[in-house]
């Protein structure tokens, strides 16, 4: 499990989910991102990369996340592998539809779920890029 430290103090645990939950998030999000341009300077490069660049670069790929619903759910599959642990806290807790209910964890709901959809998704989109970049050798087929 890795930990990230948010922003608040708290804790994210994070689980890869399973292969199917993480298929899907990956494929909801390329299916809802058709049509929405991204910039040139990202060509080539992981999805934690995207964190560091001018929001206005990003603003409707980002907007178009947030107002997803398809998105949405597809996160909270792989949200619920994961553990949270508030800023006052020592006990790790799964991460429920309630985990974000009180206002002093709500501000933590949008960093954790950047966070599980770029740990779930990085590893495919890091292959995909490598295979983009990467010339495949010809096969000669005699027959």
């Amino acid at each position: 499990m890795k930990e990230v430290t948010l922003p608040t103090g708290a804790i994210l645990g994070l689980q890869m989910a399973d292969f199917e939950d993480g298929t899907a998030l990956y494929q909801t999000l390329c299916s809802e991102l058709v049509g929405v341009q991204m910039p040139v300077s990202i060509q080539g490069q992981d999805i934690q990369s995207l964190a560091g660049m001018n929001i206005n670069e990003l603003k409707d790929g980002l907007l178009k996340m947030l107002g997803s619903p398809k998105i949405y759910a597809a996160i909270w599959k792989c949200m619920m592998v994961c553990t949270y642990t508030p800023a006052n806290s020592s006990s790790p807790v799964r991460i429920t539809k309630n985990t974000f209910q009180e206002a002093s964890t709500r501000k933590d709901f949008l960093p954790v779920a950047w966070e599980v959809l770029s740990f779930n998704v990085g590893p495919f989109f890091e292959s995909l890029t490598s295979m983009l970049l990467t010339p495949s050798p010809r096969q000669n087929n005699t027959t």
